[in-house]
Parts: C-alpha cells; structure tokens; sequence
C-alpha cells in the first residue's frame, strides 16, 4: 500500500454549486449526463467552449448536504465559475469557490493491506463509486491497481489517517501521478485551457464525455468529431528507462510524466499521430540510448 497526502502538496481546487436548478443548469453546461449523479455514484465531466476544446476537467460529487462539489486541478476553479457564471444569470444557482474536505489522501492498494481493512472494512472496489460518512468521504478511481480518494471531513479524520503507513515519509506525488498516467488520465491545467479537444484527451474513451446526455456547451462540435471523423491523433502511454520529461520528441506533445524510480520505468502521456504509433511501437531517438515504446489505452468506464 502507498499512501500521499494529496493535500499537502495541492493538487485540487473545488467549486461548489448550490439551488434549486443546480443539476438541470450544470446538465446543459458538463459533457457528463448530470442526472446519472447519485450520492453513490460520481462522474468525471469536462466544460468545453463552443468550439469544441476543453476548458477544465473535473470530477463531480453530490454531497449529503444536495450541493454539488467539482474536484479539479489547482488553478481551474476560478477558470469554472467564471465559465459558468456566464450561463447562470437566469438560473437559480449559486456557484462559489469552497475550502473542499479538511484533507484529502490518496491511497494505492488499499484493499489489499489489513491496515486499510481496518479502517474501511467495506470499501467499494467498483470504479467511480462513492461512499460518505461523517468523517469521511472516499472515492474509488481508475489505475494501474486499486486506488481510492479519502477526503476527511474534520481534524479527527486527518489525524486519524495520518497514522497510515508511508504519510511520514517525503512527498509520493509522484505515485498518485504515476497512476495517473497508467490510468490513461490526463487532467487540464491553465497552460492547456481551451487548448485540446476531447479527443486529443481520450475523454470521448475514457467516460468524460456521454454521447447520449444530449445537448450542451460545444457539443455539436465534440459530437461531429466523433461521429464523423477518425482521430488523426490520440493520447499514449510512453514508457523508457530514460525521463521523458524534458525530451523534443517532435510531433509527441507531452502533456504528463514521472520520471524512473525505484527500478519502475519513466512514464508519460503523449499525443501522437495514431497513424505514427501504429507504425512504430518502439524507437529510439538519436540522443538517447533507450527505447520510447507505445502503448493505446483500453480504457474501463463502468
């Protein structure tokens, strides 16, 4: 088991949504299907523009509370109110930047370990799943292996699961990134706003974007690229025992990498022609001595 503080090193902003349009007002802006939200179940979701690129990605959570929580990149939040403020004037909700849990961690097979069946007997393993109780709320998420999202809701709950092994130890960021990345998840920050279409991001593949939701902001455009053209470029798993951090590998946007620890490769999410990839699974560039190999994501939504 592997477990980070996913709080201390400030990967996430949170936007709250409160009202009695709420859910009907975020359906007509979110390329998820709002009205598949339960208390049980979250979604991934994206905000597009009207040309069809995404401005931020998210994931979506009905609190106890019926408010709705958006988790995102640090650096987005304000970039979503100020996005769906433009649509709101004539609807009853309230949209505001929030504190989030009290702390969040991040924790990698868990269910494996005795130590996190202590703490949470009944943990889901079903992907997207939520559960909530007073202290805590946790989130199961897409990986290489079993991966949760514990937010904690009060001190008592921090200190408690601050006791798990590994949170004493240096930052392990790069775990959960790692993750991530094998996870096929590439999030959106302020240097990519507005700047990549979904799918460019795997979203149309990975559950971001529901084809079947019905209208939305940008969504004649995301819905044309679909249903009428085959993507020219996708997003890859790239692996080497070299970084690909800092590397001009061309025509590969790097959008998301770690580099190699512990005897594990380097790994990074690259869009790529898909008509290159195919042809070329594994090449090596003149300045470096080890291979960079492909891999296509096959991705689980359900």
């Amino acid at each position: 088991m592997q477990a980070v503080n996913l709080s201390a090193v400030g990967m996430f902003d949170y936007v709250r949504l409160t009202g009695a349009d709420a859910i009907g007002f975020l359906q007509g802006q979110a390329s998820c299907d709002v009205q598949k939200l339960t208390d049980c179940h979250s979604l991934p979701g994206a905000l597009c523009n009207i040309k069809g690129r995404v401005i931020a990605d998210f994931r979506l959570l009905k609190m106890p509370d019926d408010s709705l929580l958006l988790q995102t990149c640090v650096g987005m939040g304000q970039k979503i109110i100020d996005t769906l403020a433009r649509y709101a004037v004539f609807s009853k909700v309230e949209l505001q930047l929030s504190n989030g849990p009290t702390a969040v961690f991040g924790i990698i097979n868990g269910p494996q370990t005795e130590v996190f069946r202590q703490y949470f007997p009944s943990a889901t393993i079903e992907i997207d799943t939520v559960q909530h109780s007073n202290d805590y709320t946790m989130i199961c998420l897409p990986g290489s292996g079993l991966r949760h999202e514990i937010w904690c809701h009060n001190n008592w709950a921090v200190e408690r699961l601050g006791q798990l092994p590994g949170l004493q130890s240096p930052d392990h960021s790069s775990a959960w990134n790692r993750q991530d990345i094998l996870a096929g998840t590439v999030h959106v920050r302020p240097e990519t706003s507005e700047k990549y279409t979904p799918q460019l991001l795997n979203y149309d593949l990975s559950g971001v974007i529901d084809f079947n939701k019905g209208c939305y902001t940008g969504q004649e455009v995301v819905a044309r690229m679909h249903y009428r053209s085959k993507a020219k470029k996708r997003l890859y798993l790239l692996r080497s025992k070299q970084s690909l951090a800092e590397i001009d590998m061309g025509k590969v946007v790097i959008l998301s990498a770690v580099a190699d620890e512990s005897g594990q490769d380097a790994v990074a999410l690259g869009i790529i022609s898909t008509k290159f990839a195919a042809e070329n699974p594994s090449w090596t560039l003149a300045e470096r001595h080890s291979p960079i190999s492909l891999q296509e994501f096959k991705y689980r939504t359900t």
